[in-house]
């Protein structure tokens, strides 16, 4: 389950991760993974995602697995909004 809206913290326009779950049993399989690209994919432009760093297994997904990175080949950038680091990038 992916939710996507617009409710940035830094760009004045664009998409942001809202809510992104993967049910238990298909995690591990790359799942998480191939849904964030088609995401991505299907909302060319400006993305904000932050993940929740009080969510352990979430924060992880986003940042040491490197999803953001190795679909963006590292062209993004970080920034914190005094609570939580968003990462930021463009994929036209």
């Amino acid at each position: 389950m992916v939710m996507v809206n617009e409710n940035l913290k830094f760009n004045k326009s664009g998409k942001c991760i809202a809510e992104f779950l993967i049910m238990p049993r298909f995690k591990r399989n790359h799942i998480g993974k191939k849904v964030a690209y088609e995401i991505f994919e299907k909302f060319k432009g400006d993305w904000e995602v932050q993940p929740m760093e009080n969510n352990p297994v979430a924060y992880s997904f986003w940042k040491n697995i490197n999803i953001i990175l190795e679909y963006t080949n590292g062209n993004y950038i970080t920034k914190n909004d005094g609570i939580e680091d968003v990462f930021i990038f463009n994929n036209k």
